[in-house]
């Protein structure tokens, strides 16, 4: 929880040593190693990541979640169809979202489609809706992305919904600006998906941008 807490300021050196504490208290911590893998993916240190996440999956077998961040470490690593592979394998307890992600990075748009039509198993309706017009936009659909934002925005009347959610729709649809001034917000808002600002795959357009390294600079990424 103190890994967590320090995260959750940004503090990455002050969460990895809080993990490295927890798995000398108890190293048969499954949940220790999936958070600690999940950090190091996250600063872009991905064998040490797969490594530790390992050792998760060997000290319970049967639980998804390791294997699904084995996937997503593919993903974040650029390694596309080893992700998609990974994702398969887990069938109905695939991790939907990041699996579609993965056939978009592909330009395999119709699987995409498929797979972020069952996000909801895994993620919110709102954060679903984000990443389906995300899809749309980048296939061209640009008509359905729109419209999926449009509803989106009016879902955010009743429902908070995380800034960065916006941004995946906006990137989408090649609207860096509307990008960036949400990702701008996620930071004053403190949106813990800019946990994964560093290596997620849908930020490369804009990892140039000189507001987007600002970003990362505040969020101690650089």
């Amino acid at each position: 929880m103190l890994a967590l807490l320090a995260t959750s300021q940004w503090d990455w050196s002050e969460a990895e040593a809080q993990y490295l504490d927890a798995i000398r208290l108890n190293c048969s911590c499954e949940e220790c190693f999936v958070q600690y893998a999940a950090l190091l993916q996250a600063l872009g240190r991905s064998e040490e990541a797969i490594a530790k996440n390992k050792i998760a999956i060997e000290l319970n077998p049967l639980d998804d979640a390791p294997r699904n961040q084995s996937a997503l470490i593919s993903l974040t690593s650029r390694k596309y169809d080893l992700a998609i592979s990974q994702f398969t394998e887990l069938h109905e307890a695939a991790w939907f979202a990041p699996f579609g992600l993965a056939y978009v990075q592909k330009g395999m748009y119709q699987e995409a489609i498929s797979e972020m039509n069952k996000c909801e198993v895994n993620f919110g309706r709102g954060q679903c809706l984000g990443l389906l017009s995300h899809v749309y936009g980048i296939s061209g659909n640009e008509r359905e992305a729109k419209r999926l934002l449009a509803e989106l925005k009016r879902m955010s009347r009743s429902h908070y919904i995380f800034p960065t959610v916006f941004a995946e729709a906006y990137l989408g649809l090649h609207d860096k600006q509307h990008a960036l001034k949400c990702l701008e917000q996620a930071f004053a808002e403190q949106d813990p998906w800019l946990f994964w600002l560093k290596v997620w795959p849908t930020y490369d357009s804009v990892r140039d941008e000189p507001r987007f390294r600002v970003l990362m600079e505040k969020l101690h990424f650089q």
